[in-house]
Parts: structure tokens; C-alpha cells; sequence
């Protein structure tokens, strides 16, 4: 599911659980489901600041944080 700007029939809470989801794709025991639940042991937050925090050049080796 593809969500843009110009889509008017998804809402913003739905949109961010999709963003959401993608952060999360590809991390062990993290699954996003809603707000609540799925946010109470941490895990999903953690994962969305360890995809965000820091970029990988093409060797594999971290790069200054992205801010």
C-alpha cells in the first residue's frame, strides 16, 4: 500500500502506522499493529531511531549521525 499526500482516502493516523511499519520492516520481534500495544515495550521506537540515526556509506561503516 502506497500512501502519499495526494491520497486523501487514507488518514494521517493510518498513513503514520504504514510509515511506521516500514521503519520497522526487517527488525527481529518488532511488529507495529496500533499505538498502543505496540509501542509499549520500546522496541518499535528503537528500531525507528536505529534506521533513522545513522547512515552507511558503501564500505559498511558508520557515518556521522544524520540530524
Amino acid at each position: 500500500m502506497l500512501v502519499s499526500e495526494r491520497d486523501s482516502s487514507v488518514s494521517a493516523r493510518e498513513a503514520l502506522l504504514v510509515w511506521s511499519r516500514r521503519m520497522v520492516a526487517g527488525y527481529p520481534g518488532v511488529r507495529i499493529n496500533d499505538f498502543t500495544h505496540s509501542w509499549r515495550d520500546g522496541l518499535a521506537f528503537l528500531a525507528i531511531l536505529h534506521r533513522n540515526r545513522y547512515q552507511t556509506d558503501t564500505h559498511g561503516q558508520t557515518n556521522k549521525p544524520v540530524l
